[in-house]
């Protein structure tokens, strides 16, 4: 988030609280929140809710864990969840994270011109016991960036992978 505000005009941050961690992730965000209180580039969005839509230009981006609803559920979701927001956007994108490796796939129940992309995304942590227990092992730890472009939608995506971070 700090490396961000030096770069960018305007950071908003987002945690999407997960299926093992909800808890923590809420605490997690009111602490960033209060970390960055005076700081007027950042904003640290915080809900109740388990599922946070941001509109950027004609972007609509949805952000959840992903481990509920049912895959083909998201777009439907997006459009009654933010009818006003669903009304004002024709690109609409969903980040999700639950199976810890990236995957993609295209909502097909709006058609061509109307869909709605939802996309697994990579994940940071290592292996826990749960993970090595089930088989859950050997994805490449990353995160992801990506650029929307106010009007013209997604335009490019950054991965760093763990060990360039440490």
């Amino acid at each position: 988030v700090s490396y961000m505000a030096k770069h960018v005009s305007r950071v908003r941050v987002l945690i999407a609280p997960g299926n093992h961690d909800w808890q923590v992730s809420k605490l997690f965000a009111r602490i960033l929140a209060a970390y960055y209180s005076k700081c007027e580039t950042v904003e640290v969005l915080r809900s109740p809710q388990p599922r946070y839509y941001v509109q950027y230009g004609t972007n609509l981006l949805g952000f959840a864990h992903g481990d509920k609803p049912r895959a083909q559920d998201w777009a439907m979701l997006m459009a009654t969840e933010c009818p006003d927001l669903w009304a004002q956007t024709k690109h609409r994108h969903w980040h999700l994270g639950h199976v810890h490796h990236s995957k993609r796939m295209v909502s097909q129940d709006l058609g061509e011109h109307n869909g709605v992309s939802a996309e697994f995304l990579g994940a940071l942590c290592g292996t826990d016991a749960y993970h090595m227990d089930n088989g859950y092992v050997g994805t490449n730890r990353r995160i992801e960036g990506f650029l929307w472009h106010a009007d013209l939608g997604l335009r490019s995506r950054m991965v760093r992978y763990a060990e360039e971070l440490l």
